[in-house]
């Protein structure tokens, strides 16, 4: 088993994929495996689509 905590690190470490969902979910909910690799799969696509949108905000504007 793993959890939607494991789901964030590898799409971070592996994927380059940081978003802010992570603040909105329970990092500590078990999922199986299936359903990591299923939801790793579903954002990777969703970083390769057209309704990614990359930030260049570098924070200087603050």
């Amino acid at each position: 088993m793993k959890t939607l905590r494991d789901v964030f690190v590898t799409l971070d470490e592996e994927h380059g994929i940081r978003t802010s969902a992570m603040f909105h979910a329970d990092l500590n909910e078990q999922i199986t495996d299936e359903e990591y690799q299923r939801t790793i799969d579903a954002w990777v696509k969703i970083k390769n689509s057209d309704i990614w949108e990359e930030s260049d905000d570098d924070g200087d504007d603050l």
